[in-house]
Parts: C-alpha cells; structure tokens; sequence
C-alpha cells in the first residue's frame, strides 16, 4: 500500500468513518471477507461490532488502518476517501488495543515506541513504569503469602486458535516463558480436560493438577425429557455458536442420503459458509435456523430434538476440547452425535455416559449409519436411551464446586 503522492493530513477531518458498497477478498480466500459492505458511525458514537472468526471483524479494521484497501467501494473518513489520505496521520489518529499482546523483534523501547515513534525517552519510561503494575497481584500473592490457583480454562502457548494470530517468534517464546512460570509457581493448576491437563504438567513440574470439568447445572433441565416422536420429520438441533472451523462436509453428505427425513435446527449463531454449504447440498427445504435465544428457551430446544450435533474445532490440538455443552446436552437425555476426535475427552465422556458417539470430521459412514440407527428407533416408537445418570452425576456442577471447595481448603492450610 503505498501513498498518493498528493496525500492529504488528516488534520481538521470530523471524526466519524463511513464504508460504502465495500468489496474486499483475500488473495487465495475461499470467498470474499467483504461483499458490499455498508455502515456509518458518527462522532462521539460507539459501535460493538460481533461476530463468529472469520466474519471480517479484524478486515473492517485492517482496511480502516489501510493495511490493505478494497477491490470496490469507498472507506471515508470525515467525508475523505482513505486512498487520498497520508498513512502515518491516519494511522496516528487511531487506538487500537488487540486482544493478544504482541512483541516485535527489537529493544523493549523500540517495541514501547511502535505507537508513537517520536516519544520521549521520559514517556517511554513512564509507559514503561506504568507495564509493572500489572505484577500487582503476584506481588501481593507473595506480600500476603497467599496460595495461588492457576485456572486455564483452555490452553495457553499451545491454543489450536493461536494459529490464526500472527504473533512473532519471541512474542511466542515469551507466552511460553510466562505459561511456564505460572505452572511453577501455583500451588494448584486446575483445567477442563485430562488432554490439556497432560500438556500442561509436560512444561512444568506442578505442584498439583486437578481437572474440574465444566459441568451441567441440573436446575436448568427439564424433569421429564420430551419423548420421541412417531410422526413428522427427525429432528437433529445445534444450539450455541455454530463456527466454520467445526463444520463437516462429511456430515452434510451424510444428511444429503437421509433425504426429507430430517430437519436440521440450528439454535444460534450460525457462520454464514456454514448455513451456504446446507443449501448448496439441496438441504435448503431441511434447514431451520433459529437466532439467539435465552439460555433457559434453548434448554428447552435442546430437550425438544430428537439428536443433538456436538462439532468441535477441526485440528490437532482439539482433543482436550470439552465445552459446557458436551454436558448440557448429554443431561436432557438425546442422544449426540459429535464431530472431532474419536479419541478425545469429550468422545471418552460419550461413552463412559453411553450418551453418543464422537464420529471422524471425515466419516460419513459412520455418521450416517448413527443417524439412521436413531431414526429407525423413532419410527419404531422406542424411546431413545438417555446418558447414564451415575455416570452423569459427577458431573453435576453442585458436586464439581464442591471439589473447587475443598482443593481451595486444602492448598490454604499447608
């Protein structure tokens, strides 16, 4: 992207952005990140913008920065066309705070200076006085000789979803460093799966592991699960975010050889390739798709199907993925039919309740066969086998605060 050579400062612009008709693709991309995209935001106005990965979230300010510039249509900023603007003023008329934090290859003030590179060395010292306070609590955890858990939800330097940042060779090594230290120094490491429990104990010696699972909250479910239906057509819901990444043309064959049997409703956010690849199958007339809805009404959709669709993120690191909703799902009593890795966490859990199968994102004989064996169940008026309920018990989020409980009393009395 280079300049005009006429480009114009951007001092005296009103500050409000406008995109016009904006056309933009990636070269390579499968399809266009933006086509015909057109919004306006004022001065002194806020705008959320939302959105699944791959939306065009991060283009929209890509483009805004011009780090790249559309194929078609306007970006205005007070009435201007970004092309007509210098790219230093622009640029240093923006904040922007990412949700990782990246280090560039170069000395800490350098990489203090990345956002205003005339600063003083008085105001890199500041800034970088100001980056300590964020050691605030480790100094009080030490100060108060306070015991410390480390609660890692999910992954830290090994997140399959790093793949799509592109942090740098240190800023990499530093992630690892500081995941490193926080293993070491807690006096317990807790985490969602056994998988992810396994790699983090193989980057540091923890003093103790333990695994508290996400759970189910049993108040949410209904009493009686919805039985099966005899007439109509089977219905297989997905409820939550469904995103590109955990989507199975294996599935969609699958479902394409079961024709007008099934109706496919999906509850929630639904990627927009994921809802085009239905319907270039010819499963327009099967498709259902249903917005946000309360998390109590979608409890309620979830009890209504006859099979729930469990996919989970298509990579190599996804075996330890075990969201909410593996158990959410499996406490209403329909029978799952997940999509990742057979020998992960959360296909162990399916069997170990007896409530699904985890299916390959390639197996669609497998899938097919799983859904067929269900639908037979229901014109046959035999109700479904629902998960086990001891198996499920443990994992009753009454019984797994329980254990936070009583692993918080026990690192607090050493």
């Amino acid at each position: 992207i280079e300049d005009a050579d006429d480009a114009a400062d951007t001092a005296g612009l009103a500050p409000t952005i406008a995109f016009e008709d904006v056309h933009f693709a990636y070269p390579g991309g499968r399809r266009p990140a933006h086509d015909g995209l057109s919004f306006s935001v004022r001065a002194g106005e806020r705008v959320g913008i939302v959105g699944s990965s791959g939306a065009g979230k991060s283009t929209i300010l890509r483009l805004l920065l011009r780090f790249d510039d559309p194929q078609a249509g306007h970006i205005l900023l007070g009435g201007e066309d970004l092309r007509t603007l210098d790219r230093a003023a622009l640029r240093a008329g923006f904040g922007v705070v990412n949700q990782d934090t990246y280090l560039f290859h170069g000395t800490a003030a350098e990489n203090i200076r990345f956002g205003k590179p005339d600063a003083s060395d008085a105001e890199v010292e500041a800034a970088a006085q100001a980056a300590k306070e964020s050691d605030a609590a480790r100094a009080l955890a030490e100060r108060l000789e306070a015991s410390r858990i480390a609660d890692l939800r999910d992954p830290w330097s090994d997140y399959y979803y790093n793949r799509f940042f592109h942090q740098s060779g240190l800023a990499g090594f530093i992630n690892a460093r500081l995941e490193r230290r926080v293993l070491l120094r807690a006096d317990a490491v807790l985490s969602v799966s056994e998988s992810i429990g396994r790699r983090l104990r193989a980057k540091a010696p923890v003093r103790r592991y333990e695994t508290l699972y996400n759970g189910y909250d049993p108040n949410d479910i209904p009493e009686v699960p919805q039985p099966a239906k005899r007439g109509g057509r089977f219905v297989i819901a997905h409820v939550g975010t469904y995103a590109e990444q955990r989507h199975s043309e294996a599935f969609v064959k699958a479902v394409s050889r079961l024709g007008t049997e099934v109706e496919l409703r999906l509850v929630g956010h639904v990627h927009e390739s994921v809802v085009a690849s239905f319907r270039q199958a010819g499963l327009g007339g099967s498709l259902v798709t249903i917005p946000h809805v309360p998390h109590r009404d979608a409890i309620a959709q979830m009890a209504r199907a006859d099979m729930l669709l469990l996919p989970v993120e298509r990579s190599d690191l996804n075996t330890g993925i075990v969201s909410g909703k593996v158990f959410e799902y499996l406490s209403v009593g329909k029978p799952v039919l997940g999509i990742g890795s057979p020998g992960g966490d959360a296909a162990s859990i399916l069997r170990e309740t007896g409530g699904g199968a985890m299916f390959d994102h390639e197996d669609a004989q497998g899938m097919h066969a799983f859904m067929l064996d269900h639908i037979q169940q229901v014109r046959d008026g035999r109700p479904a086998t629902p998960a086990d309920k001891q198996a499920l018990s443990k994992y009753d989020r009454r019984i797994v605060t329980r254990r936070l409980a009583r692993i918080m009393d026990e690192i607090s009395s050493q």
